[in-house]
């Protein structure tokens, strides 16, 4: 349980330290409309607030308080999810680690202010 643990701690903080730094960058370079091409040119960089649930779909005002009870019910789902699962099922694990690092930085976002999740990455044709 110790060595799960650990492995979650690094996984889950590495991937928030790099959704903090990558946010607070998108939020000083790309402000303005600045765009910036990406990955060779195929994925540009744009900054967008995303107030909305999944892919955009919009919320009414009082939405983004149900997204953060939801949210925070979620990562208690995926808290137990990760409990039962055995210490050698390592996809599992991964997965749940991923997912919850995801749900965390979307869940800051939302709580420290209404504009939205920070989104950067596109529009992609």
């Amino acid at each position: 349980m110790k060595q799960k643990m650990l492995l979650a701690a690094l996984v889950v903080g590495s991937i928030l330290v790099a959704d903090v730094v990558t946010k607070r960058w998108a939020l000083e370079t790309l402000y303005h409309g600045f765009v910036v091409d990406g990955f060779g040119g195929y994925v540009p960089l744009t900054l967008a607030f995303n107030r909305g649930i999944a892919f955009g779909l919009p919320l009414p005002d009082a939405g983004r308080w149900l997204v953060i009870g939801a949210s925070i019910v979620v990562l208690f789902v995926l808290l137990d999810m990760f409990r039962r699962a055995g210490e050698r099922d390592w996809a599992r694990l991964l997965s749940i680690e991923l997912v919850a690092a995801g749900a965390i930085g979307n869940l800051i976002d939302r709580v420290r202010w209404e504009r939205g999740v920070v989104d950067f990455i596109g529009p992609i044709d």
